[in-house]
């Protein structure tokens, strides 16, 4: 989005080289123009991206019908349908080894935090390792 790009933009502007940067986020939007300014950040800051999803972004639940609603609208899931229930597992797939592509490129430290997870101690545990390495 261009909102973030702007943030990245003027996050490079203000942080001091050798600064430790987490940046939060499900990375949905993530274009090329922001992963170019993640590249730029990270050669002087250490950055640290925590990836944030809920578990039914990464695989629907079990074949059946589901309501969901939004709180003002709704509509039925289908997981029956094994393509579908495959395709959404892919896409998922692709955006995770998209973020673990650039970080490795980057020297980005990536951590995963599920909704489910208590993000204090996925980000007690992702500063261990990265202190350690």
């Amino acid at each position: 989005s261009a909102a973030g790009l702007r943030s990245l933009i003027r996050l490079r502007r203000v942080a001091r080289p050798g600064s430790l940067i987490f940046l939060l986020s499900d990375f949905r939007h993530l274009d090329e123009k922001m992963e170019s300014q993640l590249m730029l950040l990270s050669r002087h800051t250490d950055v640290v991206m925590v990836f944030i999803y809920d578990q039914l972004e990464q695989a629907l639940p079990s074949a059946g019908l589901y309501r969901i609603s939004n709180g003002q609208q709704e509509i039925m899931l289908d997981t029956y349908d094994r393509v579908r229930t495959e395709s959404y597992h892919a896409h998922f797939e692709q955006h995770r080894q998209r973020l673990e592509g650039l970080a490795k490129t980057g020297g980005i430290h990536l951590l995963y935090c599920s909704t489910e997870d208590d993000p204090l101690t996925i980000l007690q545990g992702g500063l261990g390792n990265r202190i350690r390495r």
